[in-house]
C-alpha cells in the first residue's frame, strides 16, 4: 500500500504516488491497474464482458495508487499506443510520445475573452 505515515494539512491521510514518489491527499490519487483493463493490442470491442470484468476486479498486485496528473500522462501513452496498432505485426512501430510531463499551472490558464467592440 502506498499510503505514508505523513499527515495533510487538515489532518488528512498522505498517500504517495507509485511512479513520482511524491505525497498527495486522498482526492488528488487514483487507483490504477498496473496492466491495462484493455491490453494494448485489443480493443474493448473485441474483448468479451468477462473477459473485461476479471481484468477490472483484479487482484490487489496488479493495483497500484498514483497521482492524478501521472495518471493522465500513463492513461494518454496507453491510449496513444492503442491507437497506433501495437499488435505482433506493428510492434516497435509505436508512435513516439513526446513530452509527457505535466505542465506548470501558470501554463495552463485559460485564454482570456477578448471584448466585443462595437464598430
Amino acid at each position: 500500500m502506498a499510503k505514508t505515515d505523513e499527515l495533510g494539512p487538515k489532518g488528512g491521510k498522505r498517500y504517495r504516488c507509485c511512479i513520482c514518489g511524491e505525497s498527495f491527499g486522498i482526492k488528488e490519487v487514483h487507483v490504477d491497474h498496473i496492466d491495462c483493463v484493455i491490453p494494448l493490442d485489443k480493443t474493448a470491442e473485441s474483448m468479451t464482458w468477462d473477459e473485461i470484468i476479471k481484468r477490472i476486479f483484479c487482484d490487489i498486485t496488479n493495483l497500484q495508487v498514483i497521482c492524478t496528473a501521472d495518471h493522465k500522462i500513463k492513461s494518454k501513452e496507453e491510449n496513444l499506443l492503442r491507437k497506433g496498432g501495437v499488435n505482433r505485426k506493428t510492434k516497435g512501430k509505436q508512435k513516439q510520445i513526446t513530452d509527457t510531463s505535466p505542465t506548470d499551472s501558470r501554463d495552463s490558464k485559460k485564454p482570456k475573452r477578448r471584448r466585443k467592440t462595437d464598430e
